[in-house]
């Protein structure tokens, strides 16, 4: 048997050249490593961007690498997250045009990405529309009273350029030029006067807001259902102004009026009967649910006898007479003579008018424009409803 073949030695020179290729691959992969990571980093992304007045702002930078972020900008509410590279904060109520130098520094260099920040008004009105403004409006125009009274008492009725028939108060107003007549928008006067912002109101119809759409004037509409909505509309028609300070102080001096009756009446146990009357044109026009005056009897500790229907509505005689208010409200223009309902064989049989609980309204606008004198009407008709918790200790 012969004997078993001895293992072939490895060629040198084989050895040597797997030797240097590993090497080699080794030291390229360790160069090209060192490369990169000797780059310096780059940033990237947006060189604007816009804000929103009072909403959150953020943005994140594009890198390459990691590193520490820092931040130069004339704007006070922005800030920077120094790992992410992060912008954020609420845009002030003044608008503008905000820049934020970025900058990027690592072990292998700085990189930077300068943006410019536009900051612009979003408002939502009462109809739902949401109105984007670049600024604070300035020149102004109102097509309701009640509008009027709301821009003068946030300080800026000396901007008021167009109003609504009867924007009577406060006195001056009366001398702004009006822009409404017979019912009509007068469009050539509106774009002569060259206003910021139009703010429309439940009087203005569609086809007016349309109208001013198209002729491509800026539009909010303040339409308030009930007292929070005024304290609302406060609040918007002030940041479509920039007068947010004095918004602020506007609905604090409302609410606190609001809470006083509130509190007045806390301890009332009654809440007598009550009947409004509009007016007497064809029927016994009264106020529903729904309605402002519907609230104001409510929240004065009165039962309005016909807040079962909504709206604007004839109360029947047989009604009123079935529900025999303790408490009849005239409004200033109902055309009847409370000093001869004690005789009337219909008035003289109703409690309110034996026990001479008949009022009437001497001043319309406190109780049927939706401004911020109307918590002044609550007041008085709770006075009315409830002397008992008026009178002095």
């Amino acid at each position: 048997m012969s004997a078993p073949a001895e293992p072939r030695p490895r060629r040198p020179l084989v050895l040597a050249v797997a030797a240097l290729l590993t090497v080699a691959g080794i030291a390229a992969a360790w160069w090209a490593i060192a490369e990169l990571s000797e780059k310096p980093p780059e940033v990237g992304g947006l060189s604007s961007s816009i804000a929103y007045e009072g909403e959150p702002f953020s943005y994140v930078p594009n890198a390459t690498q990691a590193g520490f972020w820092t931040l130069q900008t004339n704007a006070s509410w922005l800030s920077v997250e120094p790992t992410s590279g992060r912008l954020s904060g609420t845009p002030p109520a003044s608008g503008g045009s905000y820049y934020a130098a970025l900058t990027l520094t690592n072990a292998n260099g700085t990189a930077e990405l300068n943006l410019t920040i536009t900051v612009k008004l979003r408002l939502v009105d009462d109809g739902g529309r949401e109105l984007v403004l670049d600024r604070p409006a300035e020149r102004l125009i109102s097509l309701a009273p009640s509008n009027t009274e709301l821009l003068f008492a946030l300080g800026v009725g000396g901007r008021v350029v167009g109003t609504a028939p009867f924007s009577d108060y406060p006195p001056e107003a009366s001398e702004i030029p009006v822009v409404v007549s017979l019912g009509y928008l007068d469009t050539e006067l509106i774009v002569t006067l060259e206003p910021d912002l139009i703010f429309a109101a439940g009087i203005t119809s569609p086809a007016q807001r349309t109208q001013l759409e198209d002729l491509g004037l800026p539009t909010l509409v303040l339409e308030p259902k009930n007292l929070s909505g005024i304290v609302e509309n406060i609040f918007l028609a002030g940041r479509a102004v920039g007068a947010q300070v004095a918004a602020q102080r506007l609905a604090e001096n409302f609410t606190a009026g609001w809470e006083n009756v509130t509190r007045t009446l806390a301890n009332v146990t009654s809440f007598p009967r009550t009947f409004y009357l509009m007016d007497t044109f064809g029927g016994y026009w009264t106020a529903g649910s729904g309605t402002f005056i519907d609230e104001f009897i409510r929240e004065a500790g009165g039962t309005n006898i016909a807040s079962e229907i909504s709206g604007w509505f004839i109360f029947s005689a047989e009604n009123i007479t079935a529900s025999d208010p303790e408490v009849i409200i005239l409004a200033a223009y109902a055309m009847v003579d409370e000093t001869t309902f004690a005789s009337d064989p219909f008035w003289g049989q109703l409690t309110a008018v034996k026990e001479g609980r008949v009022y009437r309204i001497t001043d319309q606008n406190l109780f049927d424009r939706p401004g911020p004198r109307l918590v002044m009407g609550l007041e008085i008709l709770a006075q009315w409803l409830h002397p008992e918790a008026y009178a002095a200790p």
